[in-house]
Parts: C-alpha cells; sequence; structure tokens
C-alpha cells in the first residue's frame, strides 16, 4: 500500500511520531476492509477485543483542545474573577436587571446591591443545606419587602 491513502480514523487524540517524525506502524488495524490508526498499544488492544464498537464511529473532523489544569491562587486578580466569580455574578445581574428592587428607605442603587447580595449568597451552590435555607429566606423576604414599591403594589408598568 506504498504511495496510496487509506482511509483513516485517529483514535481519542493525535498519536505521538517517533525521532523521524512518522507514525509508527505498529498501530494501524485493517479491519472490515478498512485501516484504523491508534494512539498507542493499549487502545489498540482495546479496539481488537471489540472492533465492531468502534467502526461506525464517527469522529469530530477537528479534536478539541486539551485543557489544561490552570492555578486560580496564583492567576491576576482579573483571572481569578474569571475563573471564579464570573457566572455566578452575571446571573446575579441578571437577576436584578429583571426584578428592578426597590427596598422601602434605600435608593435605587443600595436596594440592588443588597438584592445582589442576598441573591449570590442565597444561590451558592456550597452552602450547606440549613444555610441555604435560611439565605434562602432572607431572600425571599427581602424580595417579598421590594415588591410593594416596584411599580407600584398592582405589579403594573408605570406610565412613561
Amino acid at each position: 500500500a506504498d504511495g496510496v491513502l487509506l482511509p483513516v480514523q485517529t483514535a481519542l487524540r493525535k498519536p505521538e511520531r517517533d525521532d523521524n517524525g512518522s507514525l509508527p506502524r505498529a498501530w494501524v488495524v485493517s479491519y472490515a476492509g478498512a485501516h484504523y490508526r491508534m494512539l498507542d498499544k493499549e487502545r489498540t488492544d482495546r479496539f481488537m477485543r471489540t472492533p465492531w464498537k468502534f467502526v461506525g464511529l464517527k469522529l469530530p473532523v477537528k479534536l478539541p483542545f486539551e485543557k489544561e489544569k490552570v492555578d486560580v491562587n496564583a492567576l491576576p486578580l482579573v483571572g481569578y474573577l474569571e475563573q471564579t466569580a464570573v457566572d455566578a455574578v452575571t446571573e446575579g445581574l441578571l437577576h436584578v436587571g429583571r426584578a428592578c428592587p426597590r427596598f422601602p428607605g434605600l435608593d435605587n442603587k443600595e436596594s440592588a446591591l443588597k438584592y445582589l447580595s442576598l441573591y449570590l449568597r442565597a444561590s451558592n451552590p456550597k452552602n450547606s443545606a440549613v444555610s441555604a435555607r435560611l439565605h434562602g429566606a432572607a431572600f425571599a423576604k427581602y424580595k417579598a419587602a421590594c415588591d410593594l414599591l416596584t411599580r407600584g403594589s398592582d405589579k403594573q408598568q408605570l406610565p412613561e
């Protein structure tokens, strides 16, 4: 099969190349008229035990990038916040924008900040069951108090 291009699917990841830059031929398997290139001996053995499981398998055209573990404590402040808090704060800000809270005795900014802080504490996935219940109750109580002043007591839009 010299000079002839064979249909080849690469299993799982890009294989390591030899010192001269070529792929090891020992990991190319022929089954049902097709040739399959394996990453290493372990995956070749796995394929050979049950080749029918892999024959119809469609692999992506491009392999996804390998994600590297990032030590968030070594990141600068902006990077740390992007990796840890952005999703929770974004979701909280969306809730603030939808609710437009207005607590009696507080201005709009203070009402929104308190709403956001109570929302983040109530929706923290690391809360224990007791903490989740307590923070959830405090958030619900604050929301109920804000609903008294939000766009009138009957929840209708104020005229523009």
